[in-house]
């Protein structure tokens, strides 16, 4: 368990930087938002791995990223990963049980993709999910979608590669992948 952030990266914030992570390595949160406990959980995007910018990179090689949460009004999300820029890879690993949209709607239950080279090889992407109850009426843009997976932007990348996507859940779109 690490800490809390504000912001985004609950456990791991990567700015123009490089994040690896390898073996049994595990990043675990407390499944939602709450300062006053213990584990990884935002307030906006990335419970578990915000990563931005142009010159970053996040390759994980095993490993496990469980149980964060993230809680944006802005449509960001990602209760596991949050990308908006930059080179992952992530292989040979698991994104499981983590949330995105506690309270508001939001995208990318496990990971939410704004902009980066993403490519995912021999992954577990399950059990993660997105505001299955907190859809505001009225509303008309794109909210609650991709459980597993939420991916847009002309600056998105994704290539997926021999992965198990299943059991993600979302109340809109794309409970796998959107």
């Amino acid at each position: 368990k690490f800490c809390h952030g504000n912001e985004g990266g609950g456990a791991v914030f990567v700015n123009n930087a490089t994040f690896n992570m390898s073996g049994t390595s595990v990043i675990s949160g407390t499944d939602y938002y709450d300062p006053s406990k213990s584990g990884n959980s935002v307030q906006k995007n990335g419970g578990g791995v915000y990563v931005q910018g142009t010159n970053s990179s996040f390759t994980m090689d095993g490993g496990t990223i469980m149980d964060n949460a993230a809680d944006d009004a802005n449509n960001g999300g990602g209760g596991g990963v949050y990308i908006s820029g930059g080179t992952v890879n992530l292989k040979n690993g698991t994104i499981k049980n983590n949330k995105s949209g506690i309270s508001t709607a939001t995208n990318g239950g496990g990971i939410a993709i704004w902009g980066g080279d993403v490519t995912l090889t021999n992954m577990t992407i399950t059990g993660n999910e997105v505001s299955l109850s907190a859809n505001p009426t009225g509303w008309n843009g794109d909210f609650s979608t991709g459980g597993g997976i939420f991916a847009t932007s002309s600056s998105t990348k994704l290539t997926i590669i021999d992965c198990h996507i299943d059991n993600n859940k979302t109340s809109l779109y794309g409970a796998g992948i959107y």
